[in-house]
């Protein structure tokens, strides 16, 4: 049996990160030609949901999924919910992701707390 490269879908990456700020646009060029079909680019951090769309909107394979991170719950208010629903309403956002507890690194019953009401 053979498989069509172009069949591999990747359902969580974070291309819209600065590691990428050097080489992210000679990378997203080759992705369908190196087989990748589609690509879901999760943000995490509040106040760069823009990057994800930014990326949405020029790669047409290129979905998104906005969320937040454990590590900014202490950044979300009615201001990021509102933006985060705006984000829900595109036609090419897929999930709303990053989204959980992280008690592994977060000790503190505080920080337990407040990422559980957000």
């Amino acid at each position: 049996m053979t498989v069509d490269k172009a069949m591999i879908f990747d359902t969580h990456a974070h291309y819209d990160d600065e590691a990428f700020d050097e080489d992210r646009s000679d990378i997203l060029d080759s992705m369908q030609e190196n087989g990748i079909g589609h690509i879901v680019d999760v943000c995490a951090s509040v106040g760069h949901f823009d990057r994800v769309y930014d990326l949405v909107e020029k790669y047409p394979f290129i979905y998104g999924a906005v969320g937040v991170h454990p590590d900014d719950a202490d950044k979300v208010d009615a201001a990021v919910l509102d933006e985060i629903r705006r984000y829900c309403d595109m036609e090419k956002t897929v999930a709303v992701g990053e989204i959980g507890l992280d008690y592994y690194w977060h000790k503190e019953k505080e920080e337990h707390l407040l990422q559980q009401k957000v």
